[in-house]
C-alpha cells in the first residue's frame, strides 16, 4: 500500500475496522466529556492531555472519513 487512502478502501467493509473506528470516536467523546470536570480543567497537564487527544482523533478521524 502506498496511501492511506488505498489502507482504507480495503479495509473499509471489514466489521474489525469500523470496531476501532467506533472505539475511536467513542474515546474522543470521553476526552470532551473529561473537559466538563473541574479536576481536568484546573489541571494544566490534564487539560493538555484531554486537548491533545481530542486533536489527534479528530484529525485521524477525519482523514479517515475523507478516504472511505
Amino acid at each position: 500500500m502506498d496511501n492511506l487512502e488505498e489502507a482504507v478502501k480495503g479495509l473499509k467493509d471489514r466489521p474489525d475496522f469500523e470496531f476501532i473506528l467506533d472505539h475511536m470516536r467513542k474515546c474522543r467523546e470521553g476526552y470532551i466529556g473529561d473537559l466538563t470536570s473541574t479536576a481536568v480543567v484546573e489541571n494544566p497537564q490534564l487539560l493538555a492531555h484531554a486537548s491533545g487527544c481530542i486533536s489527534v482523533l479528530d484529525l485521524l478521524l477525519k482523514e479517515i472519513e475523507e478516504c472511505k
